[in-house]
């Protein structure tokens, strides 16, 4: 018996760990789940939300809207947080000595989010603060907007890059039924290999992700 199978036979520890991985990860997915399909729906009714090209001041109306998302993104990135930790202390109490990466790489998945949600915050109020003063033409203000918004995709490609990671040293810890391990390779190979098109598809695959590995720790937390 390997020490992988035999820490899984250790009763009253790891349910715990996997029961808090199932909660939070199943809570991120929803959330995140409720808000893609919210923003597509506000965006569909408010045509202006979709405008390319805005100006300072129209990014700077949307301010009370940013401040929500932020809010709604920082419970996300702390779910994602306690659920890819969680995982990875099921991973060291499974005897493989690769949990601390995933426990740094979670920490850099959250830093992803939550950067992402607080540079929109800075980009509607701080930033667009002094760009109307400058008395630049609107074409102009756009150019500047239209740079500003690689501030919280960088985050959002830190999250990405971080979940890519997490996911093919989770597949090595070989901590994970067969099926997760094939579905960490094929979605890190799919989030990294979308970079060739300057947008990796991992933010939107970790929606997927966490529920159905949330969902496998809650029914795996009631057996160990």
């Amino acid at each position: 018996m390997t020490s992988i199978e035999e820490a899984a036979t250790v009763p009253g520890t790891r349910d715990r760990v996997l029961r808090t991985a199932g909660v939070a990860g199943i809570a991120y997915a929803v959330t995140y789940g409720m808000y893609f399909a919210t923003n597509q729906i506000r965006h569909a009714m408010d045509p202006s939300l979709g405008e390319e090209y805005v100006t300072a001041e129209q990014l700077s109306a949307q301010l009370p809207t940013a401040a929500i998302l932020a809010m709604i993104f920082a419970f996300n990135a702390t779910a994602g947080l306690v659920a890819l930790s969680s995982l990875a202390v099921f991973v060291r109490r499974s005897g493989s000595e690769l949990a601390g990466a995933l426990t740094a790489l979670a920490g850099a998945f959250f830093i992803g989010i939550a950067g992402a949600a607080y540079s929109g915050v800075v980009m509607s109020s701080f930033l667009t603060e002094y760009i109307p003063g400058s008395g630049a033409t609107p074409e102009a203000q756009s150019a500047v907007i239209q740079g500003l918004y690689a501030f919280p995709q960088t985050f959002s490609g830190l999250a990405a890059t971080a979940f890519a990671a997490w996911q093919i040293i989770a597949a090595l810890s070989r901590a994970f039924p067969r099926w997760i391990t094939i579905v960490n390779l094929v979605l890190a190979s799919l989030s990294l290999g979308t970079y060739f098109i300057g947008f990796s598809v991992g933010i939107i695959l970790v929606i997927p992700y966490l529920l159905a590995v949330g969902i496998w720790a809650l029914r795996r937390s009631r057996r160990a």
